[in-house]
């Protein structure tokens, strides 16, 4: 899998939950949204870094070749989990990101090098502009059905058998 797919793929649905500024992801938002939604204590069960509060670039998307979407497995499937729901859903989201998009974000990393935001650390500056406000848009409430933590979790659970 192309990993600047799959990093226009999560970056994509980020901003679809509202977790942008114009064209800017924000991902610190995002993470923090993340951790209240699925709690201290489960990600601290299931992320060795979270537990030992290394949180800095916890989640990154890094502009270069070799640290696209660097990250540990278990924080992949975090993320696929709580923003995609299924496997299908995430093949679908990698579908609809296409090759040009892809080429013009490699390109684009490559030549102006890494965009870093809020103290999250997150390259944002490729897409198009979500508004043209500049304001800042309102995060939804999680629209996954049933519990995601749990899901998450018979997941990390099953990887580990």
């Amino acid at each position: 899998m192309d990993p600047f797919r799959l990093r226009v793929a999560y970056q994509n649905r980020i901003r679809e939950l509202g977790f942008k500024w114009g064209a800017r992801l924000q991902a610190k938002a995002f993470q923090e949204h993340l951790i209240e939604e699925l709690g201290e204590t489960f990600l601290s069960a299931v992320d060795p870094a979270f537990a030992a509060k290394r949180m800095s670039f916890w989640i990154r998307f890094a502009p270069g070749n070799s640290t696209v979407c660097d990250m540990p497995i278990t924080r992949h499937l975090l993320l696929a989990m709580y923003l995609f729901g299924t496997r299908d859903e995430l093949a679908l989201s990698l579908q609809r990101v296409s090759q040009e998009e892809t080429a013009i974000r490699r390109t684009r990393t490559v030549e102006e090098g890494p965009t870093l935001e809020g103290g999250g650390g997150v390259d944002a500056a490729y897409s198009a502009p979500a508004s043209n406000t500049g304001r800042a848009e309102k995060k939804p409430a999680n629209d996954h059905p049933g519990s995601v933590a749990q899901g998450i979790s018979c997941h990390l659970v099953a990887l580990r058998a």
